[in-house]
């Protein structure tokens, strides 16, 4: 009997990570037990979803307990360093507002929100409240991303035909295994384990993206997009898609205006509602864009110097500049594995540079470009010089679309290969959690 086991698990792992494009599929050794798990694409999500989020987490746990165990602090208060104590006292205590200092209506409201009502409903630990919301958000955000890559590459496989049905779901392949598991491993994803508001995003974005690989109905795309864009900023990202398959669904440019004429603010409802809120309250509706300018690391250079500094990617190569304030000594610990503004620059234009393979080699549709274009471009444009590219190594993580082209880049290569870089990005996962979690200026 435990040799059939043994014998299973083997045969499971070698088709998992096969080196094809075929249906992950295995059956016992003897003939009689089916792995169905494998066989039904709905357990094949759900499955290869928890597993990657169990998996992944690992390393997130042993730094955070790894903090915890070193320093005063305790776990709940390990994993809200930073922007997560914005989060609880918004939970907690809602919103302030105050046009000369920073204030937290920098901070969208979707996450707190939901941490806010949960908080009223059981009076329990705030931060243990968020904590739970981001990580059943990135434990959904998982199930749905393995869906969307199955859901994109059926739409691939059914080009030229019936595009009015929506397209039967196909197998799952080794390089979306692979892409799936670079999602949970890039170095700055464990803020999506944090009392941060990224996987509430993830969670959004990708089921816009999904609901178009699905052709599902333009109003749904649209009122997924628009919940993302009250969860962060750049959730305005997902807007571009929504117009682009608007297009796509329209017969006639003159019924794409029309539809448009409803379909954008859609789209924004989230922003909209949030803007509404703040004139309510507060009496300026974009008190969220204003108190950017009291959330400052850089210099803040005037307008003209900002957008020739911006056209000679200035906040990137200058975060290595000693004069620079954004210099990545003075932003953490001097040693630079210890420092994540030293890696901010390179975790940026890493993504950006998936980004640009993908869509060179065809491997990103024009949804899933169009999005990471404008998740990078929009922090880039409005806060690398005043930030100094702090956090835009977090900020680029959300780009899920370039872990594809991670998947397709690595599904070929040894398995070894694999496994020895799943590793080492899990040991920068666990070390980076241990500076987060110790509060060692690491943003």
């Amino acid at each position: 009997m435990a040799f059939k086991v043994v014998s299973t698990v083997d045969r499971l792992a070698n088709k998992l990570f096969r080196q094809d494009s075929s249906r992950v599929t295995s059956t016992a050794v003897d003939g009689q037990y089916s792995l169905r798990l494998f066989l039904d694409m709905r357990h094949n999500a759900l499955f290869l979803g928890v597993l990657a989020y169990l998996v992944t987490s690992v390393p997130v746990l042993l730094g955070i307990l790894s903090a915890v165990w070193t320093s005063d602090k305790n776990f709940p208060d390990a994993c809200s360093s930073y922007d997560g104590q914005h989060y609880r006292d918004i939970a907690v205590n809602s919103y302030t507002y105050d046009s000369v200092k920073p204030s937290n209506v920098a901070f969208f409201p979707a996450y707190p929100l939901v941490g806010h009502l949960t908080y009223l409903a059981t009076s329990w630990n705030a931060i243990g409240l968020l904590l739970a919301i981001a990580n059943l958000s990135l434990l959904a955000s998982f199930v749905l991303l393995v869906k969307y890559l199955q859901a994109r590459e059926s739409a691939l496989s059914s080009c030229g035909e019936d595009t009015s049905k929506s397209p039967e779901v196909v197998g799952i392949t080794a390089a979306q295994i692979i892409a799936v598991f670079a999602f949970g491993l890039f170095p700055t994803s464990f803020f999506y384990r944090m009392a941060y508001s990224e996987s509430i995003f993830l969670l959004g974005s990708i089921a816009t993206l999904l609901a178009i690989a699905q052709k599902r109905c333009v109003v749904l795309v649209a009122l997924c997009a628009g919940f993302t864009t009250a969860t962060r900023p750049v959730g305005i990202a997902l807007l571009l898609p929504v117009l682009l398959y608007l297009w796509q669904q329209a017969p006639s440019w003159q019924r794409f205006l029309v539809r448009g004429v409803w379909i954008v603010p859609l789209s924004l409802w989230g922003l909209l509602a949030y803007i509404a809120y703040l004139w309510l309250e507060f009496g300026d509706p974009l008190a969220f864009a204003k108190t950017q300018s009291h959330w400052l690391i850089g210099p803040g250079y005037v307008k003209d110097d900002k957008l020739m500094s911006l056209l000679a990617f200035e906040p990137i190569w200058r975060v290595y500049d000693p004069n620079y304030p954004g210099y990545w000594e003075k932003l953490g610990p001097p040693v630079f594995l210890w420092n994540l503004q030293f890696v901010n620059p390179i975790l940026y234009l890493s993504i950006a540079a998936l980004v640009a393979v993908g869509a060179y080699r065809g491997w990103l549709n024009r949804y899933e470009v169009a999005f990471s274009c404008c998740v990078l471009f929009i922090p880039y444009v409005t806060r690398a010089s005043e930030m100094c590219l702090a956090s835009h190594g977090r900020f680029a993580a959300v780009a899920f679309p370039a872990y594809i082209v991670v998947g397709k880049l690595l599904s070929g290569r040894p398995r070894y290969l694999n496994i020895m870089l799943g590793v080492l990005f899990g040991a920068l996962h666990c070390l980076y959690t241990v500076c987060f979690a110790g509060g060692n200026g690491f943003f």
